[in-house]
């Protein structure tokens, strides 16, 4: 490890100096928690900063580099570099343009820096970003070690993607598993910058690097100014009414908030899309984004969406619109469907609101949504008590309320008394508020004997062992509520099932004894093979990596 001991004191003073040094680059303040993890970092220590998105959280390792440079600090290499490890080509080249603007020397990793003939370009880059695994091959670990005097560390960007990408069953990207191997080849310390890793997430990320010792510097991804909005709607509910008032505004002149719309698949993506194009004349007020477009025209989105005036108002997308995207004024960031995990939903919403102003979060699911998405999101999504605490508690954080409580999520805002304007309805909240409902208040009438029967045959079915245990009192609970099951979503709203095949199974049970039941509208279905899911990526979030996937394609 490096051996410069540096006090907050003197590494404040040097800090000072760097940013007056460098005022055209229109730095003016490092925050609490970038300072704490630089302090960290230069001190040797590996370290885990957790900061919300829009953070800043690249600027730490950029200052690292400007402090050791401006050779202030004894211990720490005059000529130094870092090597940031990050998942997208796109990212990387946003990131070299970022370090460029602050007058740092920033490249790109290829193994031909490993050639002793482009040692020169070795020598003088002061940034190296690359992929994991372009880290892979021998001659890289080497040219790590042989560079170690001048190393000042290694930055694993977006580090949550070490488990969500590494650390699965059937990895997407089996080298983010293996980023701690690079632990044979140099001792400098690592440091993990993401936006959302609870403690168990973080836990995972920091046994697999081998980090000792870890700083973890953590702030609640709880962004004040965003309020958080549930929608239920019912499985009849069609996308037209459910996005009727954007529909109306994009209709009238344009005038929407910029609103970005995140739907789990490319299929759904397209649907939205599709309704938007067959209800609004103006077509450049509208686009789509998601994994399989163009890189041509992702980037003609982005650089027009990206402006204060942007003609394209609402941007339907998937997750692909995702990573190293710094849109500074997002005012409504809507789900259709629920994203698979917290640390993702929290990732998204994070992106709207970057300017302080309030913005709206609203969630739209249908029941057949609550079967693709871990404990923590259905508890979410079906939860009564303040939304925000409830993923403050996922990240096993303590937050302060939001005041007046109708700014902070719609089941806060149900007891807010503070009378005020935006008390009541807002016009957020008036997005095509949709009542629940499964095929009307049909009942029937239930024998015991029928009663009976249904408790037999899903017992049996239960022993089968081809589902996860139901038991006994959750099978007794099912039957109790015969008179209203009709429809599969209504069995993984109302009882802890998320296997679709075992609801539909249920309702075949139920058609069988009742013969009452249109099954051709009553079982549920969802296509995994077109998600856009962090689980499920392809090519848009390739680096210089070939994937299994058949349709896997570079965007370089």
């Amino acid at each position: 490890m490096a051996s410069a001991s540096v006090s907050q004191r003197e590494l404040k003073t040097v800090v000072s100096n760097v940013i007056a040094e460098s005022s055209k680059q229109n730095i003016k303040s490092l925050k609490d928690s970038q300072f704490d993890a630089l302090y960290s970092f230069l001190n040797s220590e590996d370290t885990f900063a957790c900061l919300p998105t829009g953070y800043g959280k690249s600027l730490i390792y950029q200052m690292a580099v400007m402090v050791a440079r401006s050779a202030k600090i004894s211990g720490l290499p005059t000529k130094p570099f870092v090597v940031v490890i990050s998942p997208l080509n796109a990212l990387i080249q946003d990131q070299i343009d970022s370090c460029r603007s602050l007058g740092l020397i920033a490249a790109k990793f290829e193994l031909d820096l490993c050639k002793e003939e482009n040692s020169k370009t070795v020598d003088e880059t002061e940034v190296v970003f690359c992929s994991p695994e372009m880290l892979e091959p021998l001659e890289a670990k080497r040219l790590l070690s042989k560079l170690d005097h001048r190393l000042l560390g290694i930055v694993v960007d977006e580090s949550h993607c070490v488990t969500s990408w590494g650390l699965t069953v059937t990895p997407f990207r089996a080298a983010y598993g293996k980023i701690g191997d690079l632990r044979g080849f140099t001792k400098k310390p690592i440091m993990c910058l993401t936006a959302t890793a609870g403690k168990t997430v973080r836990n995972k990320i920091i046994k697999n690097l081998h980090m000792q010792n870890a700083r973890v510097i953590n702030l609640a991804p709880d962004k004040k100014n965003i309020k958080l909005n549930i929608k239920k709607v019912g499985r009849d509910v069609e996308l037209e009414n459910i996005f009727t008032t954007i529909i109306k505004k994009l209709s009238n002149g344009g005038q929407v908030e910029k609103t970005i719309i995140y739907c789990k698949s490319i299929n759904a993506c397209g649907d939205i899309y599709e309704v938007l194009s067959e209800n609004v004349e103006s077509k450049e007020t509208y686009a789509m984004f998601h994994s399989k477009t163009p890189d041509s025209i992702q980037k003609e989105v982005l650089g027009e969406f990206i402006k204060s005036n942007s003609k394209i108002r609402v941007v339907v997308a998937t997750c692909a619109l995702g990573m190293g995207v710094d849109i500074p004024d997002v005012d409504h960031i809507i789900h259709f469907g629920i994203p698979s995990e917290v640390e993702h939903y929290v990732q998204e919403i994070g992106r709207g609101g970057r300017d302080g102003r309030l913005c709206y979060a609203t969630l739209y699911y249908k029941p057949y949504h609550l079967a693709h998405c871990d404990s923590g999101m259905r508890n979410y999504a079906k939860g009564e008590q303040c939304r925000r605490e409830m993923l403050a508690k996922h990240f096993k954080e303590k937050i302060k309320g939001v005041q007046p409580l109708h700014n902070c999520c719609d089941n806060c805002m149900q007891l807010c008394k503070c009378g005020g304007d935006e008390c009541e309805f807002s016009e957020q909240e008036e997005e095509n508020v949709v009542e629940m409902h499964q095929g009307g208040h049909t009942t029937r009438a239930v024998m015991d004997n029928e009663r009976e029967l249904f408790i037999e045959v899903i017992t049996d079915i239960d022993k089968s062992g081809n589902y996860e245990t139901l038991g006994k009192e959750l099978i007794s609970k099912i039957a109790a509520r015969l008179e209203y099951i009709f429809f599969a979503d209504y069995l993984l709203e109302h009882f802890p099932i998320i296997n679709t095949n075992l609801a539909n199974d249920i309702i075949l049970v139920v058609n069988d004894i009742f013969n009452d039941i249109d099954t051709a509208i009553s079982f549920l279905s969802m296509n995994l093979d077109d998600l856009d899911d962090p689980y499920f990526l392809d090519a848009a979030y390739l680096s210089d990596v070939s994937s299994n996937s058949d349709d896997a394609i570079s965007i370089d």
